[in-house]
């Protein structure tokens, strides 16, 4: 679903001095658990989220949706982490039609 040129890019990018370390790195950061702050958002939100996430998986949207009740959950088939990328019209179109509503 995505084009070479995106593969290209995030593979070139890489091999840049100390972007694999930085991101391994990243990965390994403590996180703070800012859930219960969620609730705090009171302005319209959109939850965009690809079916076949394979690195945050779609159930997670529906505790987004508990803790943002005023929130719209759209969900992709046949995509995974990155809808902007995977089908880009596709979640234009969504956003569009959210920020139109």
């Amino acid at each position: 679903l995505i084009e070479q040129a995106t593969i290209d890019r995030y593979y070139d990018l890489t091999l840049y001095d100390k972007n694999r370390q930085a991101f391994i790195d990243r990965a390994y950061i403590e996180r703070e658990d800012y859930t219960e702050r969620l609730k705090e958002i009171k302005s319209p939100t959109l939850i965009l989220w690809g079916e076949e996430d394979a690195w945050i998986p779609v159930s997670d949207a529906k505790k987004f949706k508990a803790a943002l009740p005023q929130a719209v959950v759209r969900i992709m088939p046949k995509t995974g982490h990155v809808p902007m990328e995977e089908r880009p019209d596709e979640s234009l179109e969504i956003a569009l039609d959210f920020l139109n509503d």
